[in-house]
């Protein structure tokens, strides 16, 4: 860390999915917390690691993710973007 010695710590949050408006995720759930859940739990993590993902359940779904070999974590990542995809070209096709 080039900045420690200045007595700056950089952090990266990694989130997976938080409940907002944005996300399009209305409603919380365990793996998908309000902002303010996540905010209150990230906030915990400051000067602890350079890494984190901020909530106790998005760091044990990275846990899991970083143990699968790459190409089943890569098959997961395009199922998931091509169903986001589906439903956006959905949606736009009704406006």
């Amino acid at each position: 860390m080039e900045y420690k010695s200045k007595g700056i710590f950089v952090q990266s949050v990694l989130p997976f999915f938080v409940a907002t408006k944005l996300a399009k995720i209305r409603k919380p759930t365990l793996d998908k917390p309000s902002s303010e859940t996540y905010v209150k739990s990230a906030m915990k993590t400051i000067g602890l690691q350079s890494r984190t993902s901020g909530y106790l359940i998005h760091s044990l779904m990275a846990s899991i993710i970083s143990s699968l070999p790459s190409w089943i974590y890569l098959k997961m990542a395009m199922n998931l973007n091509k169903s986001t995809r589906a439903r956006y070209m959905k949606k736009t096709k009704k406006n």
